[in-house]
Parts: structure tokens; sequence; C-alpha cells
């Protein structure tokens, strides 16, 4: 039985494309891709698609990750094995403490964009409340800290980005040390310089510059 598309299916179909001009809509309906798709959607299991293996092919970088939320390192471990050469202090076992053991879980970070250019910070940077009302919006959770050090454990030396290469993970901040109290998240550089990455805190309060993405956790169906 064929179902009726419903008005928020409807309404997301038109924000895919309400950023196309006619002429690329055309280029992009002549492609095939749309065609691929809807062959995709009707004969196959689109659950088993590798959607960073298709971004890769398309030269995109990848979005999805799955993190393993648990392992033998705790965090004071895990910063010493990035090695990167800025790494905040603060990041330790002490302010950030990682449960050790058995690998319990494996959670989905979305990597996500707000399309905001990264050369004006005044007219396109955001802030915290709407970095959470856009994760909101595209269905997913806050993560927490721990998904940022895991997150940084498995990828922090392989993926990388040119164009945006900050991510924000907007946890419930940390609210700092008994000497320098603030709120506090953490942020991970992903250039490809090697020498250019970085695991840092930034404050989310302030204007949160263009040139960062955020990381949100997908829920579990």
């Amino acid at each position: 039985m064929k179902n009726d598309a419903t008005l928020l299916q409807a309404k997301q179909l038109l924000e895919i494309l309400e950023t196309l001009d006619c002429a690329q809509i055309q280029r992009l309906i002549a492609s095939g891709l749309l065609t691929d798709l809807r062959r995709c959607a009707t004969e196959l299991d689109l659950n088993r698609i590798d959607r960073n293996r298709v971004r890769r092919a398309l030269g995109l970088y990848p979005t999805l990750f799955r993190v393993k939320m648990g392992g033998p390192e705790d965090t004071d471990q895990i910063v010493k094995a990035l090695n990167f050469l800025e790494c905040d202090p603060r990041i330790t076992q002490e302010n950030f403490p990682l449960a050790v053991g058995d690998v319990l879980a494996e959670d989905e970070i979305e990597i996500v964009d707000l399309n905001l250019r990264p050369d004006n910070l005044e007219e396109n940077g955001f802030y915290e409340r709407e970095g959470l009302d856009f994760l909101k919006a595209k269905s997913l959770d806050r993560p927490t800290y721990a998904h940022a050090i895991r997150f940084a454990a498995q990828y922090g030396k392989v993926t990388t980005s040119e164009r945006k290469a900050n991510i924000m993970f907007l946890h419930d901040p940390w609210e700092g040390t008994r000497d320098q109290r603030g709120r506090y998240v953490l942020s991970l550089c992903r250039l490809a310089d090697f020498q250019g990455r970085k695991f840092q805190l930034v404050h989310p309060e302030s204007a949160i510059h263009g040139s960062y993405v955020l990381a949100g956790v997908r829920r579990k169906r």
C-alpha cells in the first residue's frame, strides 16, 4: 500500500531543496543521484548503507561516528596518548572523570553545521541556547563530556576538516577550578596538519564563532 507523505515530510523535502536555485535543482535531477536514492529507499535497507562512505565518495567530510562509550583508559591516559601540542591542562581525570572498564555501549555522534559563515563573528556567531535548540530541532541529544573525550580518543587523530575544523560539545558545562571559576565545554580542532590539532576548553556563554560545528548524539530507537 502506498503511503502519502505527511506535512512534516513535505516540509523536510522543501527544506532540502530551498537553498538551491532552479539551475542547481535541474543539475541534481540530471545527475541521476535522486533516482539512485529513490531506488535505495524502495529496494534496499537504508540502515545498511554507510553514509560516511557515500560522503567520502562525493568528496564530503564524514558526519556520523560510532563512539565506544567505555574502555580501559581514563581521561589522563587519553590526553597523554593524543599528544597534541595544544591540550588544556585542566582536561584531567580529576575534573572530567571517566568510568574505566568494558565497553558497555556504543553511541552515534553526529556532527552538524549551522551553515554560518566563519568570517564574521558578529553576524554569523551563535549562542549556547541557540546551539542546543539546533540540536533539538535535528532530533539529537545533548552530548556529555564523556562523549567528547571518547570521541577525541577514537577519532581525534584520524578525522580532518579544513573548512570548519572545530567541533564543540555542548555538554553540561564544567564549573572550573576553585582558583579559576567559569563555565567550560570541550572542543576539538581537526585541522589536517597534526600540529594544528587541539583539545581545549571554551566558554559556551560567549558568542560562538561560525567556524564551529556541533556534536549531537543520535537518539536510540
